[in-house]
């Protein structure tokens, strides 16, 4: 890590003396939002996301910042640690995460790890759920970096908490005619040893360990309506396993390190809209467990492409066609080395006239010299006046296996089929005066050749069941009071969501689905005033099962947070201090079990931003 924090000083120390637009009381930055004239259809964000504590949280991961300040029920093995999370009664591996409309996930594992993604003041959080996107059955999560700041500026974070954790991170905006430019650096060290309950009255201690790097570097030239961007990030991560609650001591260690980059190119022809991208990505991951005498190591490299054309016209449907390619090579120790090939298409037209807005897609693919099925897409939104709307989609998609599922310990799972979904979602968004906010929404969600792991002659394999299905409903309400110069908000959030498996031949019928919480619930209350802000939050998580037979489950938890700010206006600077409690009840509790997370942690941290 020692180099790395020297080449962070050096970044600092080299963008000290650029300074920022004038600081307002606001928390919205003035941004270029260079994809607008792109649309991006109707489709819309379904999750709560509290945009105050993630302005505050620099120098987190995008883990934390999922597991707090939004509604995602996120499992981790603990601070630091391999993070992930689900969308809609889906598994980690049917949600798409997506970097700057780049598939991210794992091409090895399916999924992504959100503890070594660093989040930052540039980038957008999208949530899109039941999308038609391939890959996303559950839905879609999209970071991106194409917002920049108009003027130039420097931000700098430092945050430590009771468990020896500290994390520092910087970020830099500067801009010249056409050019914009900018770059976020974050390290973090964690060492986390606490005590927990093992039954019994015997107190046991965990201990974990990781230290992460991140660094991104965004630029854009913009002329006229013709836009290059180019995305950069680098991540590096070393981190030690916590024993399980029925281990002594665990000796397995795990390194990471990824690169992405990309380059986006927008073109626009009078009433053509052309979007061409291409990403190069690599991802080193090597783990060792010395107890049991257990290694790998892998290395990834993936090169995706895409096109987008679009025709606008408003008196008639709007036709756009994607084409993308996608290229993985895998060498590893336990895989077997392979080179692939997957190409995905899909085209349709949407249209609004007046309070309707209509979207069509199909969307297919080639994998394995196999044609996938053509999944269609269909979306209705009707604003019933300026406060109601009603969204309406259904659609089907697919996801093929992962390298994991199908070459795992050298062994060749040819019969492996892609995963085929079909969806009915609906949701109804309510606002009233601007101080009353509703949103309900239903799904209903069947999966069929459902990829699952389960036992078979004592060994684990990636298997097809026949069907797995998913239903349930959310409800989301906000209502703010304004008094004197005081803004209070009190967001209410309950989740129901029911998932089963079923397949004769397996002998499994209507059986529970693993990790996926039955009941969530979530109350905020937070206060903003000219210089302060106060967030108090409760998280419920009900009984989850964490077996296939259904004989184990992770108890019910509710936990407590506190986050208080307070800025400091300097004269050169802006100088926020923010004071967060978590889990102040010091309840125990496990996201995935065996694996309790620390009670309570306090934590003390300071962000300076330069301005005019």
């Amino acid at each position: 890590m020692r180099t790395e924090l020297i080449f962070f000083v050096c970044l600092i120390w080299a963008n000290a003396s650029v300074f920022a637009q004038t600081m307002t009381d606001t928390i919205e930055i003035p941004v270029i939002t260079i994809i607008d004239k792109y649309s991006q259809g109707i489709r819309s964000d379904n999750e709560l996301f509290d945009s105050v504590g993630y302005e505050n949280q620099l120098s987190s991961s995008a883990a934390t910042l999922l597991s707090r300040f939004s509604s995602v029920f996120s499992r981790t093995y603990g601070v630091g640690l391999f993070s992930s999370f689900s969308l809609r009664g889906s598994s980690s591996a049917q949600t798409a995460v997506k970097w700057n409309d780049f598939d991210i996930n794992n091409s090895m594992l399916g999924i992504s790890d959100l503890s070594v993604l660093a989040l930052n003041s540039q980038i957008n959080l999208q949530f899109i759920e039941n999308d038609y996107s391939y890959g996303a059955i559950g839905g879609v999560v999209n970071f991106k970096s194409d917002n920049f700041r108009r003027k130039n500026g420097l931000t700098a974070s430092i945050n430590y908490n009771i468990l020896n954790n500290i994390a520092l991170a910087a970020s830099g905006n500067f801009r010249g005619n056409r050019f914009f430019h900018n770059f976020e650096a974050r390290i973090q060290n964690n060492s986390n040893n606490y005590e927990y309950d093992a039954g019994s009255e015997v107190k046991s201690i965990t201990n974990s360990a990781s230290e992460i790097f991140n660094l991104n570097y965004n630029s854009a030239f913009v002329s006229g309506d013709n836009v290059v961007s180019f995305f950069s990030s680098y991540n590096l991560s070393t981190r030690k396993i916590p024993p399980s609650r029925y281990e002594s001591y665990s000796d397995a260690f795990q390194d990471d390190e990824s690169i992405k980059t990309g380059i986006h190119f927008y073109k626009t022809l009078n009433s053509i809209y052309l979007k061409f991208r291409t990403g190069f990505f690599y991802d080193r991951l090597d783990y060792h467990n010395n107890k049991i005498g257990e290694s790998s190591a892998s290395k990834i490299y993936g090169l995706e492409s895409g096109l987008d054309i679009r025709l606008k016209n408003d008196r008639v449907f709007n036709p756009s066609l994607s084409l993308v390619n996608k290229l993985n090579s895998i060498n590893s120790t336990v895989y077997r080395v392979d080179l692939e090939n997957t190409f995905y298409v899909s085209g349709g037209f949407d249209r609004r006239i007046d309070r309707l807005a209509m979207e069509l897609k199909f969307s297919s693919g080639i994998f394995r010299s196999e044609l996938l099925p053509v999944s269609p897409y269909l979306l209705f939104s009707y604003s019933t006046g300026d406060k109601s709307r009603i969204i309406f989609k259904t659609g089907r998609n697919f996801r093929v296996p992962s390298y994991n599922d199908r070459f795992w310990n050298k062994n060749v799972n040819s019969e492996i089929r892609p995963e085929k979904s079909f969806f009915v979602d609906i949701k109804h968004v309510f606002n009233h005066d601007k101080r009353i906010k509703t949103e309900i929404s239903a799904y209903y969600k069947k999966v069929t050749d459902n990829i699952m792991w389960l036992p078979e002659n004592g060994i684990w394999a990636a298997q097809n069941i026949d069907k797995s299905q998913a239903y349930g409903m959310d409800f989301e309400a906000t209502v703010i009071f304004i008094v004197n110069k005081l803004k209070l908000d009190i967001t209410g959030i309950y989740k129901y969501n029911r998932t089963s498996v079923s397949d004769e031949e397996k002998g499994i019928s209507n059986m529970m689905n693993i990790y996926f919480p039955v009941h969530i619930g979530q109350f905020h209350q937070r206060i903003t005033g000219k210089r302060f802000f106060f967030r108090l939050s409760e998280q419920y998580t009900g009984k989850v099962v964490s077996s296939f037979d259904g004989s184990e489950f992770i108890d019910s938890w509710l936990k407590l947070d506190a986050d208080f700010v307070y800025d400091l206006a300097l004269k050169r600077c802006l100088l926020k201090a923010f004071l967060s409690f978590e889990n102040i009840l010091n309840i125990e509790y496990e996201t995935i079990k065996n694996y309790p997370q620390p009670g309570r942690v306090i934590s003390l941290g300071f962000k300076i931003q330069t301005a005019n």
